[in-house]
């Protein structure tokens, strides 16, 4: 059942939570488990935990558009006005007794 994975029209669920495997087992086979108990069961049969990867929740999709595009060298104008392209430095400050 756990390889298989749920059904979601029949299950309700799109990917298998311990709750929700333990309300299963209550189901078809009335055996009341612990959380713990599950997992450590689970865990036994070489099964793992997936987690989702944590996002922000004011994460900015245009300020992430462009740190891709130009990287993040270009922070402000003042940052990039003293270097070339070709990665020389370029003096900004006055050349005194030349």
């Amino acid at each position: 059942m756990i390889e298989a994975g749920p059904i979601p029209a029949v299950h309700g669920v799109v990917r298998w939570r311990l709750a929700d495997l333990m309300q299963w087992l209550w189901d078809e086979y009335r055996i009341r488990i612990s959380k713990q108990t599950l997992s450590r069961e689970l865990r036994a049969l070489n099964f793992r935990k997936l987690s989702a990867r944590p996002r922000h929740h004011a994460k900015s999709e245009a300020a992430v558009a462009v740190f891709k595009i130009y990287g993040p060298a270009v922070r402000c104008k003042r940052a990039v006005s003293g270097w070339m392209r070709d990665g020389s430095h370029q003096s900004i400050r006055p050349q005194y007794g030349a």
